[in-house]
């Protein structure tokens, strides 16, 4: 077991209803000035905005205004994520339903990309994301670490996750396969 000393203390801000559980990070409530999810020490440059596909419909329509001033306070941090949990299945019944619109959708996720330079990543379930979270943070940590002189080694379960990630179908029902390269000497492969 890795020295929870070498591994981000994980902030979930005190306004999420229903936090990620972390397996492999500590974690403590706190008052984040963006997102929902954040690390000691990096909470100026590293930030999770955290959606189910339900939270997304809304507030790509009714919360618009205010999700977008969300997003824009983002646009400072150098790594920045919109965490979109749920499958498609759930965003298709939202459509069936007339609550929301998938050209809409990826429309405005394409112009966040954009605009805002935040990164907008799908998973399935929540225990994905929370992995993901780890992950992220122990990377944005880590690098972080590096002008002080300290090289964090990267625990298994970070490559694990960051190397490749789940597949998904996309809207039209193809499988659509991703691998995220991570380019560092010390990345185990």
């Amino acid at each position: 077991m890795r020295d929870k000393a070498q591994l981000p203390r994980l902030i979930i801000d005190t306004r999420e209803q229903t936090p990620l559980i972390f397996r492999h990070c500590d974690s403590e409530r706190g008052a984040l000035q963006s997102g929902d999810y954040s690390a000691k020490g990096i909470e100026e440059s590293f930030c999770v905005e955290r959606k189910t596909v339900a939270d997304l419909a809304g507030s790509l329509t009714r919360e618009r205004a205010r999700f977008m001033r969300e997003m824009h306070r983002l646009r400072g941090f150098t790594n920045a994520y919109l965490l979109i949990i749920g499958r498609d299945i759930e965003l298709a019944a939202l459509v069936a339903q007339g609550r929301a619109n998938i050209t809409q959708i990826e429309h405005s996720l394409m112009a966040i990309q954009a605009r805002y330079g935040v990164h907008v990543v799908w998973v399935d379930t929540p225990e994905d994301a929370a992995l993901l979270v780890e992950s992220w943070a122990f990377c944005a940590y880590r690098e972080a670490m590096k002008p002080a002189g300290v090289m964090l080694p990267f625990p298994p379960w970070v490559a694990g996750a960051l190397r490749a990630r789940v597949s998904r179908k996309d809207f039209a029902g193809v499988d659509t396969y991703r691998k995220e390269a991570i380019q560092d000497e010390n990345l185990p492969r």
